[in-house]
């Protein structure tokens, strides 16, 4: 079963995460380079093919593209969209290549929870990606064309905390603010996570539209209540 946790930058994701792992889920899936090289064969296929800009990575996923024969069809939609914003928001071929890496690695732990009855966690998945790509980078991206192929969790948990709480919150934490938000000055820095939250809210109510079981986590509700509320969801979907 997927779950993915969804929220503005410091709002609080990855310390629910942990907070679940203590309570017996122990599938954290959260953000790691993918190393096998096999991940990329299988996925580049009809993936990410950008006939506006040539440069060495789009020459590089083309022949990937001629080599592999992909076993996730059911995301190459997904990947090919996230694959034009990828090429389309910078002309640095290093950080094309991480945000590549990361949809790769983020594409394959989608398949290896989607049909098994262990619960993968994500702090950084899917869903997060609306935010950064419709919010935090690309403000133009097509959020309906991104939604519609979007291969969609079992429950998404949704955070939402004022944008003054999430910047305290990022500048405390020990690895800081994400990079996009480096060095930009704290007003601009509020107005983006302002936007994080409206399209945090508007997934929200597009996400229930797709079948995907919402929840809402208040100041209020306790980690043992929401622990219970996810083993329902398990033991249903068994």
């Amino acid at each position: 079963m997927n779950v993915q946790i969804v929220g503005p930058p410091g709002s609080g994701k990855t310390t629910l995460v942990r907070n679940l792992v203590r309570h017996g889920f122990d599938d954290r899936t959260g953000y790691r380079p993918a190393r096998d090289a096999s991940i990329a064969i299988n996925l580049v296929r009809d993936v990410i093919v950008s006939r506006r800009k040539t440069d060495p990575l789009s020459a590089l996923l083309r022949l990937m593209d001629l080599e592999s024969e992909s076993k996730r069809r059911e995301c190459v939609d997904y990947m090919r969209t996230c694959g034009e914003v990828v090429l389309s928001q910078t002309e640095f071929l290093a950080d094309a290549h991480t945000l590549w890496k990361r949809l790769m690695h983020q594409v394959a732990i989608w398949a290896r929870f989607s049909k098994s009855p262990n619960i993968g966690l994500y702090d950084d998945h899917f869903y997060q990606n609306f935010l950064s790509f419709c919010a935090l980078r690309q403000p133009a991206a097509d959020f309906v064309t991104l939604l519609q192929n979007t291969p969609h969790p079992d429950v998404a948990i949704f955070l939402q905390r004022e944008p003054e709480e999430c910047f305290k919150n990022m500048r405390s934490r020990r690895r800081g603010p994400p990079r996009i938000l480096i060095d930009k000055e704290p007003a601009e820095v509020l107005s983006l996570l302002e936007v994080c939250n409206d399209v945090t809210e508007l997934l929200k109510e597009e996400a229930m539209k797709f079948g995907v079981k919402v929840i809402s986590v208040p100041d209020e509700m306790g980690i043992e209540q929401l622990v219970e509320r996810l083993q329902r969801e398990r033991n249903r979907k068994r």
